[in-house]
């Protein structure tokens, strides 16, 4: 019984710095700059609930949702498509003994998500919250469809790379404490 108030003490922790970590980002990450988030908070939710079971996953999403639509109303639809991004990353680079697992086929179809997501994003942002960032990405895609691809395709693989530094250097510590 000891032992489980333990683990749900420390799993409780974790569930509560990766929420702490997201929120900050999204503090530090507002307006024109609101992408870096995208780098940082969907690899914070994976590390800080890896070894968790999937109830503290939802419980960091819960209150990473609501803390955003508190206090960061119009960020609501990123900080959704982070939490499915946190999601994909655990679902497409990880195995079931949680180790780290980088395939081309995986950071492809990465890359694709990230891109829908930062379209979708952008799109129901501007519907819903009148936040022009579709018109933004117009203006600079001077107004064609292609350009504005590659603009998403761009940023998709420089989300996709920092996530994967990110993760990468993160286990590299952790396996260099293990030693």
């Amino acid at each position: 019984m000891r032992d489980l108030n333990k683990k749900n003490i420390k799993l409780l922790s974790m569930s509560a710095i990766s929420l702490a970590l997201s929120v900050l980002f999204l503090i530090m990450f507002r307006g024109p700059i609101s992408i870096l988030s995208t780098f940082i908070i969907p690899p914070i939710i994976v590390l800080f609930s890896l070894n968790n079971d999937l109830r503290y996953y939802v419980l960091t999403s819960l209150g990473l949702i609501i803390i955003s639509s508190i206090f960061f109303p119009t960020q609501i639809v990123f900080v959704t498509l982070y939490i499915l991004l946190a999601f994909f990353i655990r679902f497409l680079f990880f195995n079931n003994k949680n180790e780290l697992k980088i395939k081309v086929p995986s950071v492809i179809t990465y890359i694709i998500l990230v891109m829908i997501s930062l379209y979708l994003g952008i799109r129901i942002t501007q519907i819903i919250f009148l936040v022009p960032l579709h018109t933004m990405m117009l203006r600079l895609s001077g107004g064609n469809p292609i350009n504005y691809i590659g603009i998403l395709i761009i940023e998709a693989i420089i989300t996709v790379s920092v996530n994967i530094i990110f993760l990468r250097v993160f286990f590299s510590r952790i396996d260099t404490y293990k030693r």
